[in-house]
């Protein structure tokens, strides 16, 4: 499935890093697992077949997200110009559906944090 193929890339890509927390938002929005650290990385929420993915960009992260904007999908750059844009950051959440839509949410993922092997080289 995507939720366990989604938390195994985490976990390969940020070993020893995050401790995941499960959140309880309530009877109508029920639950989601947060990745963070110092500050927040992700927040995935189950769904039937898929998973969503939110992320959270600050001001500088986004600089940096909109320089990779043009090797994402048609589909996730479009979900990221449409993302809500707060005084706290944008917010993003991205259906996680194909393995084309898990590698671009990777991809936009390393702008918060670079992967341990991208960190190795």
């Amino acid at each position: 499935t995507y939720w366990r193929g989604t938390r195994r890339q985490i976990a390969r890509s940020y070993p020893d890093i995050f401790k995941p927390e499960w959140l309880f938002g309530g009877a109508k929005h029920g639950w989601s697992l947060r990745y963070k650290k110092s500050k927040s990385f992700c927040t995935l929420i189950p769904e039937k077949d898929r998973c969503l993915l939110l992320i959270v960009f600050g001001a500088e992260e986004r600089a940096k997200a909109q320089a990779i904007r043009g090797r994402l999908s048609a589909s996730v750059q479009k979900a990221y110009d449409e993302a809500a844009t707060y005084s706290d950051g944008k917010l993003l959440l991205l259906t996680i559906d194909s393995s084309r839509i898990l590698e671009d949410a990777f991809r936009i993922l390393s702008v918060k944090r670079k992967p341990k092997a991208a960190q190795r080289k």
